[in-house]
């Protein structure tokens, strides 16, 4: 009898454990969703987040659900749903604007000018959460400014452009400047094999800028370079020319 009890108690905690987490990540993407910004007093409201996981863990013998909590609260980055933006009816990432662009006569169309507006502190939080985006293997309709004088164009030479690759190489692009010869596709730099489609070596990838990041906030970002010079992978065409890279 005094088990029965001691497993019923267990039970009991557990659920309220997870009754509590959902209950503070509510709490925090309500808070996000009012959070005002103090130089252009608009509201952040494309606070997103990603979808809240349940684990099954046993304990002796009852099969108790625990929610984890969100995997990645995004307040910066939202990915679309079934737009037709680029002519493509899939998604992007879209990175938002401290600027109302339907009120402005500036047409901000290149992701740079738009996170130079944000401070330090928050462009890093940028980048990190691009990297939420790890797994992510829908078809990306994404445009980027490859060349002056002609806009924003999608990438040609891979329909392997998903949004865990676009999330990669938009982390790269905003760490560039001018028109960077870098296109997305990820490539062995001694074969020339186009990674795109194999999701071991974009994992990789993905590692080697995690650690990047990490090393370079401890670094104040001095002499960062990009996340894969030297390594083993690269985007097609980064050995070509030289490519600038800003400052934070």
């Amino acid at each position: 009898m005094k088990k029965l009890i001691l497993l019923i108690l267990l039970s009991s905690t557990f659920t309220v454990k997870a009754q509590t987490a959902k209950q503070d990540s509510a709490h925090h993407r309500q808070y996000h969703l009012m959070r005002k910004d103090p130089k252009q007093n608009n509201p952040y409201t494309f606070a997103d987040s990603a979808k809240v996981k349940s684990l099954p863990i046993v304990t002796c013998g009852l099969c108790v659900f625990l929610t984890t909590g969100t995997i990645k609260e995004r307040h910066f980055l939202v990915k679309t749903h079934n737009d037709t933006v680029n002519g493509v009816i899939t998604a992007h990432i879209k990175l938002h604007s401290l600027i109302n662009d339907s009120n402005s006569v500036v047409s901000l169309n290149d992701d740079r000018e738009i996170i130079i507006k944000y401070s330090k502190a928050e462009q890093i939080k940028i980048l990190e959460e691009y990297l939420s985006f790890e797994g992510d293997t829908t078809q990306s309709n994404k445009a980027y400014p490859f060349k002056p004088g002609v806009g924003n164009t999608r990438p040609k030479g891979t329909d392997r452009f998903t949004i865990e690759i676009e999330a990669l190489f938009s982390f790269t692009w905003l760490l560039t400047y001018g028109y960077p010869s870098i296109r997305p596709i990820l490539i062995d730099r001694k074969t020339g094999e186009q990674l795109n489609g194999s999701p071991q070596k974009v994992a990789e990838v993905f590692n080697v800028y995690k650690r990047w990041l990490s090393r370079n906030k401890k670094r104040n970002f001095r002499n960062s370079g990009l996340p894969l010079d030297g390594f083993k992978y690269g985007w097609l065409g980064d050995s070509n020319a030289r490519i600038f890279t800003r400052a934070f």
